[in-house]
């Protein structure tokens, strides 16, 4: 009995961990049937602001923690630097937002972020939640997850011995074709067998987008010194 009441207890907790509610309500493969699929994690998405991440775990009541990391300023230098441009040195201080890291009992959530210019300050590239799963097979952990996101587009998941994955192209992914390069969720049991692990990574294209952005920004500062007298 304690048994499968640990179970329930886990699975909800998961389902809330990934901003639904316990079945009842309705869920799934409906929002997926135009191969789009809005994924989030613990209220959470790819390419939120500091503050909107901040603001949303405070407002689930997850005790949050800041680790530092660099600011715009810093990474448009550095890459400056790297090209040797006008004596440019490194400036590898923690002077900005790197992580955020959520804890709620035994629940974890960690939320890496690359840095943006003012006033976003810097975005979410990925989200990682973890939690003990007490009495839960790593089946039922897939079934939770499928009532909130859908049926599965790769009855695996990388990294993990046993999960699924789910891309925001929905089908792009199942067959390795496209996948990464749309923002994907994946989850199952940990690699200790020992609990639940849930992550979203960023694609390819948000990636190569803040790259894009980043070299413009670069070329800005470069061509901020002058024209070259040739």
């Amino acid at each position: 009995m304690n048994g499968m009441k640990n179970a329930l207890l886990a699975a909800t907790a998961l389902l809330v961990a990934c901003g639904q509610s316990v079945p009842g309500s309705g869920t799934a493969d409906a929002k997926a049937a135009a191969g789009e699929r809005n994924l989030q994690l613990a209220g959470l998405t790819i390419g939120m602001s500091v503050a909107e991440a901040a603001a949303s775990l405070r407002s689930a009541r997850w005790s949050v923690v800041e680790e530092k990391g660099l600011t715009w300023e810093q990474d448009v230098n550095n890459e400056l630097a790297r090209q040797n441009v006008a004596g440019r040195r490194r400036d590898d201080r923690g002077t900005g937002v790197g992580m955020l890291i959520g804890s709620k009992g035994e629940e974890r959530v960690e939320v890496s972020f690359h840095s943006a210019p003012a006033p976003r300050m810097g975005r979410i590239s990925e989200v990682r939640y973890s939690a003990p799963a007490p009495g839960q097979t790593p089946e039922q952990m897939v079934e939770a997850l499928t009532t909130k996101y859908g049926r599965p587009d790769r009855a695996s998941a990388p990294g993990l011995p046993s999960g699924a994955t789910w891309c925001a192209g929905g089908p792009v992914c199942a067959h390795g074709r496209g996948f990464g390069t749309r923002t994907v969720l994946f989850g199952g049991q940990d690699y200790l067998g020992r609990g639940l692990v849930i992550q979203l990574n960023e694609g390819s294209d948000s990636s190569v987008a803040r790259r894009a952005e980043l070299m413009r920004a670069v070329a800005a500062a470069a061509n901020a010194r002058g024209r070259p007298s040739y």
